[in-house]
């Protein structure tokens, strides 16, 4: 999905029937786990308002991407007063903008042991709009770049360094 932020609202069978091998039933949490950013799955109508917040959040917040969130079809149709939520606490979750010390290091390192290096740069390099700085790393290290589709205009076209898009 190219880190891009996408909620997706997915539907599912009646409470009393998940995990019950109900027709039509899908583990859509456990299909979507590994593609995802975070899944939700509705259990009680009062807690809509939070889930919706919380995933429009983690879809855009940090690396952006995808979020699931699954609606027993009797959550879709119960009627109730609710609250819009602001708050967010999302246990376990964390969004690292800064790179580790460690990380660094051995990033230096690396690149000081590289014969030939080259950078690949994506299209995290435009959606951070890091493209000033990633110009000024490669010109001061003398290293050539090569960019994705939607990597283009990372660097200027006309720098010598770059050597366009790669495939």
């Amino acid at each position: 999905c190219d880190s891009l932020p996408l909620v997706v609202f997915t539907g599912q069978v009646a409470t009393p029937g998940i995990g019950k091998d109900a027709f039509q039933e899908a583990d859509i949490l456990s299909m979507t786990s590994p593609i995802t950013k975070q899944n939700y799955q509705v259990k009680r109508v009062e807690d809509i308002p939070k889930i919706v917040h919380e995933a429009f959040h983690v879809a855009n917040s940090g690396r952006k991407g995808p979020v699931v969130i699954d609606f027993p079809k009797d959550m879709g149709v119960l009627a109730t007063n609710v609250d819009l939520c602001d708050e967010i606490n999302i246990p376990g979750y964390e969004v690292v903008t800064e790179p580790e010390n460690k990380d660094i290091d051995t990033f230096i390192s690396l690149l000081k042991e590289a014969k030939k290096p080259v950078v690949l740069a994506g299209a995290g390099i435009n959606q951070s709009k890091s493209n000033q700085l990633l110009t000024q790393f490669v010109n001061k290290h003398q290293i050539p770049t090569v960019t994705t589709l939607l990597g283009l205009g990372a660097v200027p076209y006309e720098d010598t360094l770059f050597l366009g898009m790669g495939g």
